[in-house]
């Protein structure tokens, strides 16, 4: 997303297209788990950062359900390649 800008009196807003990214976001992920939407928002390009500032998780919840996922993976490919 890109940078923020600082109104007249020192707030910052959001330009129109993140208003629109940040929409978008809340209806794609409107009624997912919060495991299965940060993993949609990382999968569409949101930084840890702002995952955690639409969804309301730490950053922490965002690496442990990344970790998650790899370790998932992780099993995966070696029940396949026995």
């Amino acid at each position: 997303m890109a940078a923020k800008k600082r109104n007249a009196e020192g707030e910052e807003q959001l330009g129109a297209l993140d208003k629109i990214a940040r929409l978008f976001a809340a209806h794609v992920t409107r009624g997912m788990k919060p495991d299965e939407a940060t993993l949609t928002m990382e999968g569409a390009g949101f930084t840890d950062r702002e995952i955690t500032d639409l969804l309301g998780v730490s950053d922490s919840y965002v690496r442990q359900v990344r970790f998650q996922r790899n370790a998932k993976k992780g099993k995966k490919k070696k029940s396949k390649a026995s």
